[in-house]
């Protein structure tokens, strides 16, 4: 009803199966079925990683990236459209550093990374909502972490997310704009965008979190009913 209808394919993963009201038809995917409660959100995540492995192997669905958040987030699918289609090659310049060496493999998990970790070594991109590409998923590089972490029933999907990446050879960018500010911010508008008190989003932000209902619509109608385009360059999922 909001964000995902400006997607070219929205993809509403749940632990039911319904019908969603207003929504031409579309339904969730049982994917999640007895994996319901938020100590299951690791376990879900990695389903939805092959179930959209799958659907690129048998050409029933394509996509160049794909965002992963809850239901409580809202991406700016325009600006992230501009934001993917602009997007340099990930170098040794422009990656944050992990502990494994840099080596260019054309995977990414693009996303916010918190003020205090970005140096840190372990760069964990925030599960606000992040972006991955499509070769990420298609080599199903979830699938070959390390079955211990695989096993674990937790709910810091994006902690977890994040180590089978980097172990994997993908690197996080710094996706913050040229003035330093946040394009991915893990608060909702009028707050601060890390922990750094009075911290801006980017003029050129692409997500919110912690919107729910009627303050997500209004923060929408406000930013869709003064646009007369929506740039397209990339398709996302």
């Amino acid at each position: 009803h909001t964000w995902g209808k400006s997607c070219d394919h929205f993809l509403a993963y749940s632990d039911e199966d319904w019908l969603i009201p207003n929504a031409s038809g579309v339904k969730t995917i049982p994917l999640r079925q007895g994996l319901a409660t938020y100590e299951d959100i690791w376990q879900s995540v990695q389903l939805i990683w092959t179930d959209l492995a799958n659907k690129l192997a048998t050409h029933t669905l394509d996509f160049d990236y794909v965002t992963f958040s809850g239901d409580d987030a809202l991406f700016i699918v325009p600006n992230l459209r501009a934001y993917l289609a602009e997007l340099p090659p990930l170098t040794k310049d422009n990656a944050l550093q992990t502990k494994h060496e840099f080596k260019p493999n054309g995977f990414e998990i693009i996303g916010g990374v918190a003020e205090s970790s970005v140096s840190s070594g372990f760069p964990w991109v925030g599960g606000a909502g992040y972006v991955v590409n499509r070769g990420a998923i298609a080599a199903r590089l979830l699938s070959k972490c390390d079955p211990e972490l695989r096993q674990r029933r937790a709910s810091e999907e994006d902690w977890l997310t994040s180590e089978c990446l980097f172990a994997a050879g993908v690197f996080p960018r710094d996706t913050r704009d040229d003035e330093g500010n946040p394009r991915f911010c893990p608060r909702g508008p009028g707050q601060s965008c890390n922990e750094s008190p009075d911290v801006s989003p980017s003029k050129d932000a692409v997500l919110f979190h912690y919107l729910e209902g009627q303050r997500r619509q209004t923060v929408v109608d406000r930013l869709y009913g003064c646009r007369s385009s929506d740039r397209q360059p990339v398709r996302t999922a």
